[in-house]
């Protein structure tokens, strides 16, 4: 989908030029799709290479790249997520540690 942005943003036929603002605001797109922006900008460079070649930005040569993309999750990646339930986890284990603590300290 990010792929098809790139392409009909394209300006100049073979040239396949996307001017700096235009880009910028396809980078902000792919983010809220969960893209890395470097993803989003490696995108951009298959689309445009396909593009400059000669073949089309969105055909065959163009379809076999883009799988080497990571792709996106709108509502974060695993990482993210598992870095939040990591937090959550050792918070919980530190209260536990802290409470068996207190009441060692009380009965002695």
């Amino acid at each position: 989908m990010f792929a098809a942005r790139v392409a009909s943003s394209l300006e100049g036929g073979r040239a396949a030029v996307l001017p700096p603002e235009r880009r910028a605001r396809l980078v902000t797109q792919a983010r809220s799709l969960g893209l890395r922006e470097f993803d989003a900008n490696l995108i951009v460079a298959i689309v445009q290479d396909s593009a400059r070649t000669g073949a089309a930005p969105l055909g065959p040569e163009t379809a076999d790249r883009l799988p080497l993309v990571a792709s996106g999750s709108p509502e974060g990646s695993r990482d993210e997520r598992g870095t939040l339930m990591l937090l959550l986890s050792s918070l919980c284990l530190a209260a536990a540690i802290a409470f068996i603590g207190a009441r060692w300290l009380l009965m002695a």
